[in-house]
């Protein structure tokens, strides 16, 4: 009998006790990926133009895309969570849509509702599937508004621009090769997400909780724009800790070089 009593309230003291909140949501990608909506809020609170001041845009203004210049800018690359990018992408669309299209003479009380219909359409595509088919929902749904505005444009303002989405258009950046010794490890981050991870409440030095971070290479090649933060450890447990911007790294006759130095 006595075994029995063990055998029941074992399972109640768990239950009393919990899991921790630390262990339900314990890094950034995983807060992300069971809360969709809310850190799209974070997402696009951080995107804002009130907040950052500064606006996401593309190469051309008529163009409904950013030919991958906003997620440059942001230091969103192929290494990044697919989820992350397709929340950051549809705020940045967003406030780019919202800033350039009144310029080009369609007036915001068109503009606003459409745009709102396309950033909900998305979102629920992310929440559903992820980052997973974004392009492609991204591009539908460009396109549609896009033919939307154009007959906007036929009927209320003929001077206006006529708009179109292209995103496969080429953009900015810089290739910039890594140079790692070979006694050391190398890791480097966006300030964007750094800054995404101390919103979220993690330390963004914190590798663990702040898993934006990603490993390189020596002889890696990445397309980069914008700051980054990095960090260099060594096998005697020396460590180097900085941010480099894309721009500002030294030229060779090579190309781009980031040599990690202690």
């Amino acid at each position: 009998m006595q075994f029995l009593w063990r055998f029941v309230t074992i399972p109640v003291l768990l239950v009393a006790i919990g899991t921790p909140q630390s262990f339900a949501q314990s890094s950034s990608r995983q807060m992300i990926a069971k809360d969709r909506t809310g850190q799209y809020a974070v997402l696009k609170d951080m995107i804002d133009p009130r907040q950052s001041g500064k606006v996401p845009h593309g190469r051309e203004s008529q163009n409904l895309g950013t030919c991958g210049d906003m997620e440059l800018e942001l230091g969103l690359t192929y290494d990044t969570d697919a989820t992350t990018v397709a929340l950051a992408r549809i705020a940045g669309h967003y406030f780019k849509w919202e800033n350039e299209l009144p310029k080009l003479g369609y007036p915001r009380d068109i503009v606003l509702p459409l745009i709102a219909a396309v950033e909900k359409k998305l979102l629920a595509h992310v929440v559903l599937k992820g980052g997973n088919d974004f392009q492609d929902a991204l591009s539908r749904e460009a396109i549609v508004l896009a033919r939307q505005l154009n007959a906007a444009n036929a009927k209320l303002n003929p001077r206006a621009k006529k708009v179109y989405f292209q995103d496969e258009c080429g953009g900015g950046g810089i290739v910039v090769e890594f140079k790692v010794p070979k006694d050391a490890r190398l890791f480097y981050t966006s300030v964007f997400l750094a800054n995404l991870c101390k919103t979220q409440g993690y330390d963004p030095s914190d590798r663990s909780a702040c898993d934006q971070w990603t490993e390189l290479f020596n002889g890696d090649n990445k397309m980069l724009a914008g700051s980054f933060n990095y960090v260099g450890e060594w096998r005697d447990g020396s460590k180097r800790a900085g941010r480099f911007n894309a721009d500002q790294v030294r030229r060779t006759k090579t190309g781009a070089v980031f040599q990690l130095e202690r």
